[in-house]
């Protein structure tokens, strides 16, 4: 059986990995999508209008595709605002996971994204080859 070339996909699902960030090694739990289901996140927050323009939500759809794909991390999250109250991720409401998203370093927070929608160096290992 011949084998493909299989540098050009990406193993999905539910995966650790590894963030180094202010010299510190963070091991979160992630779930990689398919394409399929990073497109309907898309088309979720991108509006054409009739003449054509387009208008993409960013910021909610940087929030939902974080909310949904990340399963746990290794350190307690804000559950409020003022940052007066902490909790796990796992155990965060959907509204406590957005007010930890939009409290998160910008750096964690590109990171992860990154990490979600594929955008690293992957070993042959970490593709499945």
């Amino acid at each position: 059986m011949a084998k493909g070339n299989q540098k050009f996909f990406t193993k999905r699902g539910e995966r650790d990995t590894t963030i180094n960030l202010y010299d510190e090694d963070i091991n979160i739990k992630i779930i990689i999508p398919t394409n399929k289901q990073h497109d309907q996140i898309l088309e979720k927050y991108t509006h054409v209008s009739q003449d054509g323009t387009v208008d993409i939500q960013g910021a909610d759809l940087l929030e939902d595709r974080l909310t949904n794909y990340i399963v746990s991390l290794p350190f307690d999250v804000p559950y409020d605002v003022d940052m007066n109250t902490f909790g796990s991720w796992d155990d965060a409401s959907d509204d406590q996971k957005k007010i930890a998203v939009s409290m998160m370093d910008p750096k964690l927070r590109d990171e992860i994204n990154n990490r979600i929608s594929g955008e690293e160096e992957l070993s042959s290992e970490t593709v499945g080859n």
